[in-house]
């Protein structure tokens, strides 16, 4: 029950009764994100939003602003919670990985009531512009180019955290060169288009492992003019963009770790990228940095339903596509090394939360349950049906112990 604040009545005559004038001490202001057919998180096609984070706080330049202790999501609907806003004091948001992750560095959509409870309705929208934090009455606008201010971008020092709370997560046991193949995507990669390994790291094996970026050439790191690229997305809806600059910062490193590990423990040479971090298309695991899709390994084996060893891993689905039998002498080499691959992914349990393929849908690596076969279904299963995904957790850093400084000496070599 909202407070009654008495005010002093104004005069009147003395014929006429006098007044009390009452006004609430609070007002209601709920925000609701409404957002592109496409930006379901459950599929393509579905019409629920996807599950953003969000934190509000009120206040005002002047009086200082009190945060929310709770992060949010968005309800079915896309709306917030309905928010007391104090009189007299404004609201505004933190969004995305800005919020989730703790950084609040990028307010937006302020909004103050003025003596009135009221709704304030915000469009997710393809227009190609820069961000406008702002709200226009009580409409405002999320661009692609907004989503990334409100997705966090990763330093080198809260990576070297990110990656000493892994070791302290998941127990350690990759060589150091993993952690620092990590590292380098949050610096310059030094004209080169591609995550790597230093050589001979591992006994017999003089290869070192590549993470290389679909559309990318991994030697130069130049976009290719042609065919398909790791950050379609974000290059067709951000201005001025860059994707080793604004796209792969903001990937969390405990996915690209996790990556790196799977491919150590399964002697895989060579992981390619195909999404990673984008801003309008699809789940919210890519909006806040913790998805990755790879479409191959070893440089040749393809990860998708149209390829021979897909058709006789599930010779069910046969009949779903027109392909040509073909045999292939090294078909078992080749679902093996997928095994150790995604095995070494669902056993990552403290730093991967989701592992989805062409084969297999594991909703929660540590649910117990055992992973369900991709049945070709719409929604989510078929959604998957040529790439692997991964979901990574959200982790966070930890306090310095004595190992860690032992882990950082090893990480101080690299610029």
């Amino acid at each position: 029950m909202r407070a009654k604040v008495k005010t002093k009545p104004a005069e009147t005559p003395d014929d006429t009764p006098s007044t009390t004038a009452t006004q609430p001490s609070t007002w209601s202001v709920t925000y609701e994100l409404k957002f592109l057919p496409l930006s379901s998180c459950r599929g393509f096609g579905a019409s629920s939003p996807p599950r953003l984070d969000y934190v509000w706080e009120s206040g005002s330049e002047g009086t200082g602003w009190v945060r929310d202790t709770t992060t949010r999501r968005l309800d079915t609907e896309g709306k917030t919670v309905p928010i007391k806003v104090p009189d007299g004091h404004s609201v505004r948001l933190f969004l995305n990985s800005d919020a989730s992750g703790g950084f609040f560095s990028y307010p937006v959509f302020e909004f103050t009531p003025n003596g009135e409870d009221a709704k304030i309705t915000i469009t997710e929208t393809s227009e190609k512009a820069d961000a406008d934090p702002k709200l226009q009455g009580r409409s405002g606008k999320m661009n692609g180019d907004l989503w990334m201010k409100v997705s966090h971008q990763y330093t080198e020092a809260e990576v070297r955290d990110l990656l000493r709370a892994a070791h302290a997560e998941a127990g350690g046991g990759w060589p150091h060169q993993i952690d620092r193949a990590v590292l380098s995507a949050y610096g310059p990669l030094k004209g080169t288009g591609m995550l790597t390994t230093e050589p001979q790291f591992r006994l017999g094996d003089p290869d070192p492992i590549n993470m290389v970026f679909q559309g990318f050439d991994p030697k130069t790191g130049a976009r290719t003019e042609d065919g398909n690229h790791v950050d379609d997305n974000a290059h067709k809806f951000i201005p001025n963009w860059d994707f080793f600059r604004h796209g792969l910062p903001r990937v969390h490193p405990w996915a690209l770790l996790a990556m790196f590990i799977a491919a150590w423990e399964a002697k895989v040479d060579e992981v390619e990228i195909n999404s990673g971090w984008r801003p309008i298309l699809g789940a919210i695991g890519h909006r806040n940095g913790l998805g990755l899709d790879v479409i191959s390994l070893t440089g040749t084996l393809k990860l998708n339903t149209g390829a021979p060893l897909y058709l006789e891993y599930f010779p069910k689905w046969k009949v779903h596509v027109n392909a040509t039998k073909v045999v292939d002498p090294h078909r078992g080499e080749k679902l093996d090394l997928i095994n150790r691959f995604r095995e070494s992914l669902y056993a990552q349990k403290n730093l991967v939360k989701q592992v989805f393929d062409p084969w297999k849908m594991e909703e929660d690596t540590n649910d117990g349950r055992v992973p369900l076969d991709n049945s070709n279904r719409p929604g989510n299963e078929r959604a998957h049906r040529d790439h692997l995904h991964v979901t990574a957790r959200h982790g966070k850093a930890k306090p310095l112990d004595i190992l860690d400084l032992v882990r950082l000496s090893r990480l101080a070599g690299l610029a």
